[in-house]
């Protein structure tokens, strides 16, 4: 049993700089949570609980304030700000009719590659081998001169019993044999290919499953109309994510600047708005992509430091803190603990 979660929190106006003066609350999905091995589903009825304790324990406040937190005054109550990172459906279908509910403003940070695509290469990865079915014996393909190469035994039978078994409870990586062990290994093996190598691999590795693009339609990316009628709630602010989510920090600096600039002038185009926000693709990041964001106008970047934000914080590597699929209680209890830290 849980203790009590404290009530709201309040700040002092103009105390010391580096005292917290809010949080903000990074999310990627709200659907089924089924067997989530990254953490990154948490349901709509969850996620309705836990908008719902926002303003108990603090402001709920658009992420552009948080990039003014040198300019104003600390607000007495703590801001808190949510986000999502991707560009999942789920978000405008499951995700904008709560926050319309509690009347919380968000930003979706959009990876603009897959704008429109029929999925993103990860969710595909787990949709094949994380759902019951059962898979050919053996899996294989080539990039680079390099065989990989999986006989999959036992794991290419998935039950409904193995995945709720799963679901409930699995070791990090699953145990060897397992249709999770297999997972890991063929995302491991593809996280070295590049990326458009890598797209057709999957490609393959989803006509070798015996699957078509429909089968991936519940963790799918927004098509532009979507991402368009998302974008119009004004509730809703839409930011950059780069093009093809690459980890930023592995990058040429031509490369990354067309991830940025590329993202940021789709974006533009496609909602007739300035875009200056920003997160960065597995939180990483050099001098360099910081010093291309300030010179395209970015005012604020979100990276994946898990604490709550003070008033010296730099508005180019804002904190995050990441929400799982908590309850109400939870949910409140552990919010209640980083921002009073």
């Amino acid at each position: 049993m849980t203790s009590k979660p404290p009530g709201p929190l309040t700040v002092e106006k103009n105390t010391q700089r580096s005292q917290v003066v809010g949080a903000i609350l990074s999310y990627h999905r709200v659907g089924d949570a089924g067997y989530d091995p990254w953490g990154m589903r948490v349901t709509p009825e969850l996620f309705a609980e836990q908008m719902s304790v926002l303003a108990e324990i603090g402001k709920p406040t658009p992420l552009a304030a948080f990039a003014r937190l040198g300019q104003r005054e600390f607000p007495s109550r703590l801001s808190i700000a949510v986000t999502f990172d991707d560009g999942y459906v789920d978000n405008a279908e499951f995700g904008l009719p709560i926050l319309q509910r509690y009347d919380i403003p968000a930003t979706v940070f959009v990876s603009t590659g897959y704008t429109g695509k029929p999925y993103f290469w990860w969710e595909a990865l787990e949709q094949i081998f994380l759902r019951p079915r059962t898979l050919p014996p053996r899996l294989a393909f080539e990039h680079g001169g390099k065989d990989y190469s999986w006989l999959l035994g036992e794991a290419a039978e998935y039950t409904w019993e193995q995945y709720a078994a799963d679901s409930r409870a699995c070791k990090w990586r699953g145990l060897p044999g397992t249709r999770v062990r297999l997972y890991f290994e063929v995302y491991d093996a593809l996280w070295d290919i590049p990326h458009q190598s890598r797209l057709r691999v999957v490609g393959d590795i989803i006509s070798w499953a015996g699957l078509g693009d429909g089968a991936f339609s519940d963790a799918r990316p927004m098509t532009a109309d979507e991402l368009i009628r998302l974008g119009s709630d004004e509730r809703i602010t839409i930011g950059g994510h780069s093009v093809d989510h690459l980890p930023l920090d592995q990058a040429s600096s031509a490369v990354q600047k067309m991830e940025i600039c590329g993202g940021q002038s789709f974006l533009e185009t496609l909602l007739g708005r300035r875009v200056d926000s920003f997160a960065y693709p597995h939180g990483k990041y050099t001098p360099e992509t910081i010093r291309l964001l300030r010179d395209r106008g970015f005012v604020v970047a979100c990276s994946t430091l898990q604490t709550a934000v003070k008033g010296d914080a730099d508005p180019m590597l804002m904190p995050r803190l990441v929400i799982k699929n908590w309850d109400r209680d939870e949910f409140k209890l552990r919010l209640s603990k980083w921002i009073a830290a």
